[in-house]
């Protein structure tokens, strides 16, 4: 996360904690649109990131998964 722009970072931020995009606009003295705009760039920028270290998602109780952990193993 360190790798994305102080906004962005402060959008995710808020977005964990439950905050509405309504909410992050006020905080942060956007529109409620810009607000969704930079925290769906930063939630895109994030996955990309995490994708390209070898991550694939969460699984079923909510933890990262490693592509290495989805492939079956070779016997």
């Amino acid at each position: 996360m360190t790798a994305l722009p102080k906004r962005s970072r402060r959008a995710l931020e808020m977005l964990r904690e439950g905050c509405s995009y309504a909410e992050i606009g006020a905080a942060m003295a956007i529109s409620k649109q810009a607000a969704h705009k930079i925290g769906q760039d930063a939630l895109h920028c994030l996955r990309e990131k995490l994708q390209s270290r070898g991550f694939a998602g969460l699984d079923s109780e909510g933890f990262l998964k490693s592509r290495s952990a989805q492939s079956p193993p070779t016997d």
